[in-house]
C-alpha cells in the first residue's frame, strides 16, 4: 500500500516537472474556479437571474418537458443543484461555475485542433480570466450553453478532419438546443461551415455535395431535431389542450400573444437592417465594455489569420461557426448575456495573435509573453464587475445573498415573513421561497383572513423585511403611491418590532458596499392554523406557483393514445439529455487524459503580403455605410421619441439604440420605451410602466 502510494506521489511529481503543456490546465482550472466562486457568492443579482432562479426550484416534481420562455433541460438540472445543496447563490449559479470551469479544457481541446498546443494553452488562459465570462457567471443558461457548444465544436472539427460529419456533435448540439434555445442558431453556422469546407476541398466545384454528404448533412440535422422535440412536443401538446403556446412560439406564430403581452421586448423579432446597426451596438455596448481587451485581441487575431499567406481552411471554419450566428443574433436579440458564447473563440484567435507577438520578440525578450497575460488578468480583474470597476465587488458579498442565508439560518419554519413591497418580486420569491412569506401589500387583508379564520391560535413569530434604500431591485419605485404606502406599513413595524438585523449592501449591480439595504424587524403574534394555507396560496411569481406548490398555467392534459406516445416520447429524451449532461464532463476527463495529439509549432508565421489600396478601400466602403445607417436610424426617429414623450406629458431625457427614457415633467420619474426594428422604421412595442401602476393594473 505505501508502495503504491510512493508510486502515485511519483507520477504526479513527474507531471509537475514534464513539458505535459496539461499541468498548466490544472493550474488554468484553480484560478478560473476560485475567481467564478468568489463572484458567484458575492455579486447582487441580475433582473433575469431572479425570474429563472426561482422558476427552477422543486421543477422536478412537476414532470414538465417545457417551460414559459427557455428549454427545460437547465431548470432540471438547476433543481438537482438545489436539492443536493439547498437553495443558495452557489447552488442556483452552479451549472454556470461548473460548466464555465469545464468549458477552459474544452477550449484547449478546440484551439489545438485548429492552431497548436501552446495557442490552446494561451487560449484556455484567456478564457480563465475573461471578465464577460466571470461577471455572467449567473443564474442564466449561456454559460453552460458554452461548454456543450464548444464539446460539439471539438467533435465536428475531428470527423471534419476526415471529411464526415460527427453525430457526435449533433447529439451534443441537441442537448444544448434544451439548454438554451438560441444554440440552434449555432447549428445553422455548423451546417455552413460544413458547406463551405466540402467546397473548399471539392475537386468539382459545381458539384459540392454528393448524396453521401446529403445523407450525413440530414442525418446530423434530424438528430438535432430528436433532442429538440422535447421542445416541439411541449408546444403541440399546450396548444392541443389550452390553445397557447410557449413565449418564442407565441411571438413567431401569432398564437394567443395576449397571454405574455405584459413582457417586455415580446413583441422585438428579426430584422436585416438590425442586424448591421445591432452588429455595431454590440460591438460598442457589450465587447468593448465587458471585456475590451480580449475582444481587441481576438479582432487582431482575425486580421493575422487573413493577412497571412497560408491555409485557413479550419481558421475560416470556425470563423463561419462565430459570424453566421452573431449576425443572426444581433438581428434579433441585442441583450448582454447572449454574446457570452462567443468569448471563447475570441479567446483562441487572440491567443494565435499574442503567439504571433512573442515569436516577433523573443529576440528581444523571452518573458514577452507571460508579462502580456500576467498585465491583461490583472487589468481584467477591474474589468469583472462591469461599470464599476473595484475589485471589492467580488470581494463583499450582495444584501440579496446574506438575506438569503440569514433566512436559512435564523427565520423559523412556523414564521411569517411579510415584505417590503419594493423589494423584487424574484428576489423575495426565491430568498424565502421555503418560508411563509407575504408581500407587505397583503397586510390589511392578512388581518381579515386572521380574523375570521378557525382554530387553536399560537404564539408565531413575525418578520418584515424593510428595503431601506426605497428601490430594492424594481428599478422604478420613486417618490409616488407604492412608496408611501410602503412606509406606512413600515411605520407599524417600526412601533410594534423589533430591529434585529441591519443587512448591508455589497456585490455590484444596484448595491454599494456598506449602505443599509435591508432591515429585518421581528415580532409574535397569535395566528391559526388555516392561516397558512392562505399565505402559501399567494406565493406566485411570474406566470408560475412557487416550489410549484399548485398546477402552474401551462400544465396541460393528454387526450388520446397519439398524444400520450408523444408526451412519452418528449419524456425519454428529457430524461436521456440529463443523464447525457451529468456524463459528459467524465468524458471530457476521459478525452484530457488521452490527448497527446496536436502540433507544437505554431503555424502563424512567414511573411505577409497586404494590398494596402484594396484594404483601405474596404474599410471606407464599411466605415462610411455604417456611419450612414448609424445616423439615418437615429436622426430619422429621434423626432418621433420627442413627440411621444410630449404625448404623455414628459420630456425625451434620453435616447439611444433600442431604447428611450421620457423624464416626467412633474415629478421626475422615469418611464421606459423599447422600439424594435421593422425594415426601415421602428415603432413603439412595449412600455415599461411604473411598479405601482403594474401592481395595481392600473394601465
Amino acid at each position: 500500500m505505501t508502495e503504491e502510494k510512493k508510486n502515485c506521489l511519483d507520477r504526479v511529481i513527474d507531471f509537475i516537472f514534464s513539458k505535459d503543456y496539461r499541468k498548466y490546465l490544472v493550474l488554468f482550472v484553480i484560478i478560473g474556479g476560485l475567481l467564478r466562486y468568489l463572484l458567484v457568492n458575492s455579486i447582487s443579482f441580475l433582473g433575469d437571474e431572479m425570474v429563472h432562479g426561482p422558476h427552477a426550484i422543486n421543477i422536478i416534481s412537476t414532470n414538465k418537458i417545457g417551460i414559459l420562455q427557455q428549454s427545460i433541460l437547465w431548470f432540471y438540472l438547476t433543481d438537482i443543484g438545489y436539492k443536493i445543496l439547498g437553495v443558495t447563490a452557489f447552488s442556483a449559479r452552479f451549472l454556470s461555475f461548473f460548466f464555465g470551469v469545464l468549458s477552459i479544457l474544452v477550449l484547449y481541446l478546440v484551439t489545438k485542433e485548429i492552431f497548436s498546443k501552446k495557442t490552446a494553452m494561451v487560449a484556455s488562459f484567456l478564457l480563465t480570466i475573461s471578465a464577460f465570462t466571470i461577471r455572467f457567471t449567473l443564474i442564466e443558461m449561456d454559460i453552460t450553453m458554452i461548454f456543450f457548444l464548444l464539446l460539439a465544436t471539438y467533435f465536428f472539427i475531428k470527423e471534419l478532419k476526415k471529411g464526415q460529419l460527427s453525430y457526435i456533435a449533433a447529439a451534443i448540439i441537441g442537448i444544448a438546443s434544451l439548454i438554451k434555445s438560441i444554440a440552434l442558431f449555432f447549428a445553422v453556422g455548423f451546417g455552413v461551415s460544413y458547406i463551405y469546407y466540402k467546397y473548399k476541398t471539392a475537386e468539382n466545384k459545381k458539384q459540392i455535395l454528393s448524396s453521401k454528404d446529403w445523407g450525413q448533412g440530414i442525418r446530423f440535422t434530424l438528430i438535432i431535431l430528436l433532442f429538440f422535440s422535447t421542445v416541439l412536443i411541449f408546444n403541440f401538446l399546450l396548444y392541443q389542450d389550452k390553445g397557447i403556446t410557449d413565449t418564442i412560439f407565441a411571438k413567431f406564430f401569432d398564437i394567443n400573444k395576449e397571454v405574455y403581452a405584459n413582457q417586455a421586448g415580446f413583441n422585438e423579432g428579426f430584422s436585416v437592417i438590425n442586424m448591421f446597426v445591432g452588429a455595431g451596438s454590440v460591438i460598442k455596448s457589450v465587447f468593448l465594455i465587458q471585456d475590451p481587451i480580449l475582444f481587441i485581441l481576438g479582432i487582431l487575431g482575425i486580421l493575422l489569420i487573413f493577412l497571412h499567406k497560408g491555409d485557413r481552411l479550419w481558421k475560416n471554419v470556425i470563423l463561419i461557426l462565430m459570424i453566421v450566428p452573431f449576425f443572426i443574433q444581433t438581428g434579433s436579440d441585442l441583450l448582454s448575456t447572449h454574446f457570452v458564447p462567443y468569448i471563447p473563440l475570441l479567446c483562441m484567435f487572440g491567443a494565435s495573435f499574442l503567439i504571433f507577438i512573442e515569436n516577433k520578440t523573443k529576440k528581444y525578450s523571452k518573458n514577452i509573453l507571460p508579462a502580456i497575460l500576467l498585465l491583461i488578468f490583472i487589468v481584467n480583474l477591474f474589468f469583472i464587475p462591469i461599470g464599476s470597476p473595484t475589485i471589492s465587488h467580488i470581494t463583499s458579498k450582495s444584501a440579496n445573498i446574506e438575506m438569503r442565508d440569514y433566512a436559512i439560518k435564523n427565520i423559523e419554519d412556523n414564521a411569517i415573513v411579510f415584505v417590503d413591497p419594493r423589494v423584487y418580486g424574484g428576489r423575495t420569491a426565491w430568498m424565502f421561497n421555503d418560508k411563509y412569506y407575504l408581500d407587505a401589500s397583503y397586510t390589511a387583508e392578512f388581518n381579515n383572513k386572521l380574523a375570521s379564520s378557525a382554530g387553536k391560535e399560537s404564539a408565531t413569530p413575525i418578520y418584515y423585511i424593510e428595503c431601506a434604500r426605497d428601490d430594492c431591485g424594481w428599478g422604478t419605485v420613486t417618490d409616488n403611491a407604492l412608496n408611501k404606502t410602503s412606509e406606512g406599513i413600515l411605520q407599524f413595524f417600526q412601533s410594534n418590532a423589533k430591529l434585529v438585523e441591519n443587512i448591508k449592501g455589497g456585490g455590484n449591480y444596484d448595491e454599494k458596499a456598506g449602505e443599509s439595504y435591508y432591515n429585518i424587524y421581528k415580532m409574535q403574534i397569535l395566528v391559526k392554523p388555516a392561516i397558512y394555507d392562505y399565505v402559501i396560496n399567494t406565493h406566485e411569481w411570474f406566470y408560475y406557483p412557487v416550489r410549484y406548490n399548485k398546477e402552474s398555467f401551462d400544465q396541460y392534459e393528454v387526450h388520446n393514445f397519439f398524444y400520450r406516445i408523444l408526451d412519452i416520447f418528449g419524456h425519454i429524451v428529457l430524461y436521456f439529455a440529463i443523464l447525457a449532461s451529468l456524463l459528459i464532463p467524465i468524458y471530457l476527463v476521459y478525452l484530457l487524459a488521452k490527448d497527446k495529439e496536436g502540433k507544437d509549432e505554431e503555424e502563424v508565421k512567414g511573411k505577409f503580403e497586404i494590398n494596402y489600396k484594396r484594404t483601405l478601400i474596404i474599410l471606407g466602403i464599411i466605415f462610411v455605410a455604417f456611419i450612414g445607417i448609424a445616423t439615418y436610424l437615429h436622426y430619422s426617429h429621434k423626432s418621433m421619441m420627442v413627440e411621444h414623450c410630449n404625448s404623455l406629458g414628459m420630456d425625451m431625457d434620453h435616447y439611444a439604440n433600442g431604447e428611450l427614457y421620457c423624464l416626467n415633467k412633474t415629478d421626475s420619474s422615469y418611464r421606459a420605451f423599447y422600439y424594435v426594428g421593422k425594415g426601415l422604421s421602428y415603432e413603439i412595442t412595449t412600455e415599461m410602466q411604473l411598479h405601482d401602476e403594474w401592481r395595481t393594473n392600473s394601465k
